[in-house]
């Protein structure tokens, strides 16, 4: 594995052991000031910037404490399973 893959891998595993734990200062790190999140729940349009990233955690983490799980499952080799685009409107 590369040491790409490797911190990939990293990342990704402390991000879902925060998300289990509820630790949201967990769940933020390693993100962008202006990441973009497209989820299900709304707004369906997504949420962009950390502070709304912040803010879309504590609704999940309720819903969570009632028995919801996230899990990482492993695959042969890294793949691209979801992918968004999207054009700023003049």
């Amino acid at each position: 594995m590369s040491q790409d893959e490797d911190q990939i891998r990293t990342l990704i595993e402390h991000w879902a052991a925060a998300v289990h734990r509820g630790d949201l200062d967990g769940v933020l790190a390693d993100h962008t000031d202006d990441i973009g999140m497209y989820d299900v729940p709304p707004s369906y349009a997504g949420v962009r910037g950390i502070e709304a990233y912040r803010e879309a955690w504590p609704p999940f983490f309720e819903w969570q404490a009632k028995g919801a799980t996230v899990e990482i499952e492993e695959q042969g080799r890294w793949t691209v399973a979801h992918e968004h685009h999207s054009f700023p409107h003049d």
